[in-house]
């Protein structure tokens, strides 16, 4: 079975990362760029994965799916929200996919502005 767990050592890292600072943003007055850095632990004999990304558990309304080549993929500008993502092997067919993992993008704070 193809799960998402530490006990079938089913790897899962989740980085986000705001670039630049709060005040950096709040000067330019644009969006910070998000980042979420996904990555999987490797079948043996798969070299190639099925990957959805969905904005409900039940994979209905589906915002990409992708064949990815390797066990990692890189997700920018994600607007703030809550996703779920799955993964499934693809070999010669594509095989069971994973349980849903969550992805969480916060809403950025804007800085308060101080006066002098």
């Amino acid at each position: 079975m193809f799960r998402l767990s530490i006990a079938c050592a089913f790897l899962i890292t989740i980085g986000l990362a705001l670039s630049g600072s709060l005040q950096a943003i709040a000067q330019d007055n644009q969006p910070p760029q998000t980042q979420v850095h996904l990555h999987w632990g490797q079948r043996r004999g798969v070299v190639r994965y099925r990957m959805q990304l969905a904005a409900d558990t039940d994979f209905r309304d589906i915002i990409f799916d992708r064949v990815i080549t390797g066990t990692q993929i890189e997700l920018d500008d994600l607007a703030a929200g809550k996703y779920f993502w799955r993964i499934a092997p693809l070999t010669t067919r594509l095989g069971e996919f994973s349980s849903a993992g969550v992805i969480v993008i916060p809403v950025a704070q804007p800085q308060e502005s101080q006066m002098f």
